[in-house]
Formats: C-alpha cells, structure tokens, sequence
C-alpha cells in the first residue's frame, strides 16, 4: 500500500488496485481483505444496469410486457412524473445526465448513493414561474449532511440556488448558485 494505491492479490495472477481514499481502513500487508466492487444503482434499490420491464398497450388496449437492456448505460432517472413545466423538466435532465464531482457517476447516481429519499417537487404553470419556483426536494443522511436539500430554479437570475435545511432545526443555508 502507497498514498496512491492498495494492490490487492484476488487469485495467482489477478490483482484489484484501490484508490486509498475510498476504502475504510487501509489493510496490513499479507492481511486477508473483502473487495467489494462499486456498483451504481437506481433509487429503487436495484443496480443501474438491471434491465427496465415496461408493460406498454397495443391500439387495441392488450398490454404486452419489454425488457429494456441498453447497452453501455446505468442510468438512475429521479422517481418524479414528467413535468408540464420546462425548466423543471431541465431541471431533471441535468440531475440525470450532468457527471457528479467524481466525473465517474452522474449526480442521481450520487444522490442514489447519499440515500435521497422521500422526494418532493414544484410543477408551476409558465405564469406562476417566478413566484412559485420549480423545484426539488429531497431528503438525505450522510457522515456530512443530514437534512432535506432543495434544489430550485431562479427564473429572475436564471440560476439554479441549493438549499440545505438541516436536521437538527437549523435554518436554511445557501450552498451554491450555478448559472445555467
């Protein structure tokens, strides 16, 4: 083990290299080790890359059953309806398809990852925009956070604001604007 890696032996001529920074506890050379490969999941608790079973209707109403496998793709789609109001559905596009900080995963991977559950949003009609925002809602529980975050479009500032509202009654904290 350096700063940069563990080298784990797995069989006679099989080794895994770990980033040291994502194990819990750096083992002693020669000591027996459990690797345990990531694996993204989708927020119903399955791996990314389970295929989606779809029941769709014909014209004539008989519903017919498609397992969906695309190849070369784990995707976590947020548990919210589509959307009637654009930014919104934007909104949902980014959190989908936008790399996480990591550049591995995408962000619903990581909010998958941090338990975001119990999910909420704002679906305003284009005339009540500004004074109901579109918006996100969820709660997490991390070693960092634990709390609901809100992540809400600023029509007037065409930004998206990050809120936290912490568990333990604080008040909200503003984490982060981001232009589009």
């Amino acid at each position: 083990a350096t700063d940069d890696a563990i080298v784990v032996k797995l069989k006679p001529s099989e080794f895994a290299v770990l980033d040291p920074s994502l194990v819990t506890t750096v083992p002693a050379e020669g000591a027996k080790v459990h690797v345990q490969p990531y694996a993204r999941r989708r927020f119903d608790g399955l791996r990314a890359d389970t295929p989606e079973v779809i029941t769709e209707k014909t014209s004539d109403g008989t519903p017919y059953t498609i397992t969906r496998h695309i190849l070369g793709s784990a995707p976590a789609k947020l548990p919210i309806p589509t959307p009637q109001c654009m930014e919104l559905g934007q909104l949902i596009e980014q959190l989908e398809e936008m790399p996480a900080p990591d550049r591995f995963r995408r962000i619903t991977h990581m909010l998958v990852d941090a338990g975001a559950r119990d999910f909420t949003w704002v679906d305003p009609t284009p005339s009540k925009i500004i004074e109901t925002p579109p918006a996100i809602s969820f709660t997490v529980s991390t070693a960092k956070f634990e709390g609901r975050v809100t992540i809400l479009y600023d029509r007037g500032g065409d930004t998206y604001v990050v809120e936290l509202h912490r568990q333990n009654g604080e008040s909200v904290e503003l984490v982060d604007r981001h232009d589009e």
